[in-house]
């Protein structure tokens, strides 16, 4: 629908959140801080935070959020997207933020966000 409409359709609690109540494989409960089913599970850390730690944590959610093929930790400034595909060797790419220009920043080939389309941002 959103490809033909070009206009997005709306996300539903149970196909796509933000601070999405889990509960953890030791039985406790925590938050996910973004969930797209099938997609990926995203925990989000204050500046400098231990990213490792904050993996095992998105792990003890694995389970609760159907098992995501990326699983994704960041801070304010550095990303790891570690691949979580069923019977595959997993893989973590890192990146920094660090000196790399803003995606709706000025200049050429900036793009404003109202004009940034949630369609072509998803489609695929």
């Amino acid at each position: 629908m959103c490809s033909e409409s070009r206009r997005p359709t709306k996300p539903t609690p149970d196909s796509y959140s933000f601070e999405n109540g889990v509960s953890k494989i030791d039985g406790t409960g925590g938050f996910a801080d973004v969930w797209k089913r099938g997609h990926f599970g995203w925990q989000y850390k204050k500046d400098r935070a231990n990213l490792d730690r904050a993996y095992q944590q998105l792990q003890l959610y694995s389970v609760a959020l159907e098992h995501p093929p990326l699983l994704v930790v960041s801070d304010t400034k550095r990303f790891r997207i570690y691949t979580n595909w069923t019977n595959t060797v997993q893989a973590k790419h890192e990146a920094s933020l660090e000196g790399r220009r803003p995606v709706f920043g000025r200049g050429a080939g900036a793009v404003h966000p109202s004009r940034a389309s949630l369609c072509s941002a998803t489609s695929g």
